[in-house]
């Protein structure tokens, strides 16, 4: 068939981790190995096995330990084994990287006879005789490029990888041998002749071992190799069906059939994936389990689409909140764990010594020697000043367990924010936080250098732990915001983050007054929502209320849908959306989710020093108002005064003006804009973005930058910035003031 895979597929789906040659091994590079080793590895994956490199080292490490020490044990998984014990096509849902090929595996490990099962949930007796089988859809994606061939693609891999292991368990000691045979001379339509003749000759067969007698005598093996023929030549779809039936009527087994990574693929192509699995399971007269993994937006079409007595069942892998009451704090223990149980692989002593070895001595030496660690550098010096830096930084900064309660919530927003920008995917988590330590490394944040990182370190080293971590936090933050937004930039745009979730870069409403930023608008719009969830009518009769066209906000809801790369799930979800075309009008009943991403934009980032600097860099528009030299050079980047003097220029001399364009009360009342007119204005901004005193942009922007300038340092950029916060405050107390005691927008 065409698109079939031409070289030989092996039955446990497993992939190299790389077509591996051991990395470069510099003596800086090889740690950013070993971090990589330890996050990207999963159970689909195979870690190199003839090489002694550090990313090989660290990678069997994690992969022998896996499913013992590894592996953070889900309750999804003890849902998933119950809801399969219903008969009811399960759908395993959730965005990419949020862990559903995992847990696909996690079930496969459990119910393999084979398999080492947790020691958290104990076997049990009546599900070892299931038999899974996964398609996995990523070998196949030529195949699957044209609908028609799907269910036949689907069907062929399903019924060999099942009649390969049927035969493998049948072959044991003390089972009956030929079974399957007997079972469709008996039964398919292709040895109807065989059959036929057999009556004719006065004989009735009735055991499969009297089949199997009559098929050898030599008078019948000419109509033997005729059904045989005829067999290989029937449909799949036919084929597997008669072999369900085998399963269901001659063995003990029950076979689980699952469908794993069709995000991939196109929507039509995943959803025609679970109708045929479900056409599979309905049609089979014997108990067979079935599971697909699929995103949301399939997931909610196949349920439409097989709306029937035993319609598929529903289980998210979305990470849930440990209180159910407390929605608002989005859940992240599992994220904590996943990252704490693998960079705990990199602080063993066996880890530690496998990178020592692999480090030039002398090339540390001098490493050592330059970033002033020691007069007389050595290798454990430089190895031992490069872990304490990167465990104050990133791998420390996930314990949540301190005493001192401004330092426990300032860790729980650090990994709040990684996993909120990656929509909760732990894959995304993972390979972010790799890179922000290899940037760190190898001096490519554009922002500290590493000598200058390891010398404030060392600087505190007499104070207490808490106090340099303290010290740290600045150093930190700056960073890892920096890293979530240059994440998916494109190639060649060193300082030009994606363009979607640059909020003040955008055109101006021709609505009176004017709105400069519509895309920020319907963010904070959705996050006021409950759930942060609307539909596309409700949203333009909402936005409309401010004079905007309904055209508009059907476009600035694209814009925002746009994901920032391929695995994306972006910062909104509009259902349908692939169903519409280009400049089309959105369906009306359609539903609009702000993810994770969206929200901790419109929460947090965007009223950043850092994502204020870079909205300055990228907005020609306020070029005068930030007071920019004519090169911006890697040294004025790596100063945090700069940085903050041109992020409250862009906040004062451009942003404030623009909203001050949109309320124009800011300015003063005036015949047009008398006070009772303001008031109601900012009233509507109060029901549609849930402002309320104290919570202005303004009054958000001037508390992140608060909490970033130091409060003692008399440098002219620092006493600029500090009063340019203080101008910004006043201006959100005039808000309060025009809507009265009562302030509320």
């Amino acid at each position: 068939m065409t698109g079939r895979p031409k070289e030989p597929r092996r039955r446990h789906t497993t992939f190299l981790l790389r077509e591996h040659t051991a990395p470069d091994q510099t003596e800086l590079q090889l740690i950013s190995n070993a971090i990589n080793a330890a996050l990207e590895y999963s159970p689909l994956k195979r870690a190199p096995r003839h090489h002694d490199d550090v990313y090989a080292y660290v990678a069997r490490q994690i992969e022998e330990r896996f499913w013992t020490d590894i592996y953070v044990d889900r309750p999804e998984i003890r849902e998933i084994l119950f809801t399969l014990d219903t008969g009811q096509l399960v759908l395993v849902t959730g965005e990419c990287g949020t862990g559903k090929s995992t847990a696909i595996q996690a079930v496969v490990h459990e119910l393999e006879p084979s398999g080492e099962r947790s020691t958290r949930a104990p076997a049990d007796s009546s599900r070892t005789n299931f038999i899974p089988c996964v398609f996995d859809a990523n070998s196949f994606k030529e195949a699957l490029r044209d609908e028609h061939t799907v269910s036949e693609t689907i069907h062929r891999e399903l019924y060999e990888d099942l009649l390969a292991k049927v035969k493998d368990r049948l072959d044991a000691p003390g089972s009956e041998p030929g079974a399957w045979l007997s079972f469709i001379y008996q039964h398919h339509s292709a040895f109807e002749i065989f059959r036929n003749t057999v009556e004719n000759d006065g004989l009735s067969p009735h055991e499969p071992q009297e089949w199997r007698y009559l098929a050898s005598q030599p008078d019948y093996h000419e109509l033997i190799a005729a059904g045989l023929r005829e067999f290989s030549q029937s449909p799949h779809a036919d084929r597997l069906r008669t072999l369900l039936a085998f399963i269901g009527r001659r063995t003990p087994y029950e076979p689980l059939l699952v469908i794993d990574n069709v995000d991939h693929l196109g929507y039509d192509t995943a959803l025609r994936c679970g109708e045929v699995l479900f056409a599979i399971m309905s049609s089979s007269r014997h108990r067979v389990r079935g599971a697909v993994a699929v995103r949301p937006e399939t997931a909610d079409a196949i349920q439409h689409q097989l709306d029937t007595a035993m319609a598929p069942a529903r289980i998210s892998m979305t990470q849930r909140p440990l209180d159910p009451d407390a929605y608002e704090r989005p859940p992240i223990e599992l994220t904590l764990r996943f990252l704490e149980k693998r960079l705990a692989v990199l602080r063993e002593e066996e880890t530690i010594a496998v990178m020592r070895d692999a480090i030039d001595r002398e090339k540390a030496a001098r490493l050592a020697e330059s970033a002033a660690l020691t007069p007389n550098g050595s290798v454990g010096v430089f190895l031992d000043s490069i872990m304490e830096l990167l465990e104050l930084m990133v791998y420390d900064i996930f314990r949540t367990d301190e005493q001192d309660a401004e330092l426990k919530r300032d860790n729980w927003e650090f990994a709040h924010a990684v996993h909120s920008w990656h929509n909760g995917s732990l894959r995304e988590c993972a390979l972010s936080l790799t890179v922000f330590a290899s940037d760190i490394l190898q001096d490519k944040t554009h922002m500290y250098r590493l000598r200058e990182l390891l010398q404030s370190m060392l600087d505190s080293r007499g104070e207490r732990s808490l106090a340099r971590r303290r010290k740290l936090r600045r150093v930190t933050r700056s960073l890892l915001y920096r890293h979530l937004l240059f994440w998916s930039a494109a190639d060649g745009e060193p300082i030009r983050p994606p363009e979607n979730v640059m909020v003040f870069a955008s055109q101006e409403e021709a609505t009176d007054p004017p709105i400069h930023f519509l895309r920020l608008r319907l963010l904070q719009y959705l996050a006021h929502r409950r759930h942060g969830r609307a539909t596309v009518t409700n949203i333009r009769i909402d936005i409309c209320k401010l004079g905007v066209e309904q055209g508009r906000v059907d476009e600035a809801l694209r814009e925002l849908a746009v994901k920032r790369f391929e695995d994306d799930a972006g910062l909104i979800r509009v259902d349908g959306l692939y169903e519409v075309g280009a400049g089309e009008r959105l369906r009306d009943g359609a539903v609009v989710q702000l993810l994770d991403a969206g929200r901790f934009l419109v929460d947090t980032l965007y009223v950043t020093n850092e994502y204020l600097f870079w909205s300055a860099l990228n907005t020609p528009a306020a070029a005068g108002a930030v007071r920019l030299p004519k090169e911006v050079t890697s040294e004025l980047i790596q100063s945090d005064a700069f940085r903050t003097a041109v992020a409250t220029r862009f906040l004062k001399g451009h942003l404030v003006e623009k909203f001050c364009d949109e309320h124009p009360c800011m300015r003063g009342f005036t015949a047009q804009w008398s006070p009772e007119r303001s008031r109601k204005r900012l009233r509507l901004y109060e029901q549609l973005f849930g402002f309320t005193s104290g919570r202005w942009f303004l009054d958000r922007a001037a508390n992140s930058f608060s909490g970033f300038i130091p409060s003692r340092d008399r440098s002219e950029l620092w006493v600029e910035s500090r009063e340019a916060v203080d101008a910004v405050r006043r201006l959100a107390r005039l808000l309060d003031r025009v809507m009265g005691s009562s302030a509320g927008a």
